[in-house]
């Protein structure tokens, strides 16, 4: 089950903070000050699942937990949850 979530970082519909952008090529970039800060605790066997909105926008919870419900190591549960989300 999913404990926490991150809220989406948007200024409006369709358009996400840009925080790679930089200032000196893109006037109105956003800064690492713009992101928040999140503080969980995690136990033993917890998975944690950090993504972009490439993925947020393309794969259902129920789908990404059915990943990590299938494998015990995280680089098969991140290859499989990436390939879905270009598949998407």
């Amino acid at each position: 089950k999913i404990v926490a979530r991150s809220r989406a970082l948007q200024h409006y519909f369709d358009c996400p903070l840009q925080f790679g952008a930089y200032p000196e090529y893109v006037e109105a970039t956003d800064t690492a000050d713009d992101a928040d800060v999140y503080n969980e605790r995690l136990m033993p066997g917890d998975v944690l699942v950090a993504g972009t909105d490439g993925l947020w926008d393309n794969v259902f919870d129920h789908e990404i937990i059915a990943i990590a419900q299938r494998h015990s190591h995280p680089q098969p549960i991140a290859d499989e949850v990436a390939t879905l989300a270009r598949r998407h």
